[in-house]
């Protein structure tokens, strides 16, 4: 699924593109690593011998026209501001901590011990 905007990754649904975040979060670590620009992408080996396939994340609204991330730097603010507040809000004294409602994802949580689920 292509993302419509950076809000769409830090925003809970069933159709938020994981993959990308991660692959965003990458992006964030590497270019603090380096002075190079940070083009994230993802390989879908059973796509890539297509000739119109590309690696490159692309970003926009559904039905027009998608920008391709060639330069995380463009991006990179706002992702890291929005990276912050949900970090801020994990580690919130004030903030109660709540299990998903959705138990199909505690089938495959590394931590369903600790909520005993």
């Amino acid at each position: 699924k292509i993302p419509a905007n950076i809000e769409q990754l830090f925003t809970p649904s069933e159709t938020r593109p994981n993959y990308i975040f991660q692959t965003f979060l990458y992006a964030a670590i590497m270019s603090r690593q380096q002075s190079l620009m940070v083009a994230p992408a993802l390989l879908y080996i059973h796509r890539a011998a297509s000739e119109n396939y590309s690696p490159v994340i692309e970003m926009g609204e559904p039905r027009k026209p998608k920008i391709p991330v060639n330069n995380f730097a463009f991006f990179e603010d706002e992702f890291r501001e929005r990276l912050q507040t949900l970090l801020e809000e994990i580690f919130s004294e004030e903030e109660p901590f709540t299990q998903t409602e959705d138990t199909k994802k505690c089938s495959y949580c590394d931590f369903k011990a600790i909520c005993k689920r």
